[in-house]
């Protein structure tokens, strides 16, 4: 069995889709911590002393807004703009797939090492995070756009 970056650096699909998966991320981020950041430097502005619960409180608001999204509707904004869905790879997605698989999104060191974690270890699917193969889900590209 390959690792997702064996496999990648021969596959275009494969590279392309793991662009968009980039620039779908990319939306997300812009989305999420534009407000958290505003809202945090106003504080600070206002003498409060939560300067340094700017990260704390970006990765609870990303992880509730790709929870909140993905449940209701198989994909954040940005993977809705990039054409991207979050789908169960055994039987229908339910919430506690889509709550395991963004537990990440809580602190940005996590999402890093799941990144790694998914190029770097065997795999059958070069799609997947390694969080989506803890989750039994994988992002696909959504038929219906």
């Amino acid at each position: 069995m390959a690792t997702a970056f064996d496999m990648i650096q021969h596959d275009n699909a494969l590279q392309d889709y793991w662009v968009k998966r980039v620039f779908a991320a990319i939306v997300d981020a812009i989305l999420v911590l534009t407000p958290v950041y505003v809202f945090m430097g106003l504080l600070a502005i206002a003498g409060g002393h939560l300067w340094w619960a700017g990260g704390l409180a970006s990765g609870f608001v990303w992880f509730a807004y790709s929870t909140i999204f993905e449940i209701a509707t198989g994909a954040t904004i940005g993977k809705m703009l990039l054409g991207l869905k979050v789908v169960s790879v055994q039987g229908r997605l339910d919430a506690g797939q889509v709550v395991l698989r963004n537990l990440t999104k809580i602190f940005a060191l996590l999402i890093i090492v799941d990144m790694l974690m998914a190029f770097l270890t065997e795999t059958t699917d070069p799609r997947q995070r390694y969080m989506d193969r803890m989750a039994k889900t994988a992002l696909v590209m959504d038929a219906s756009s």
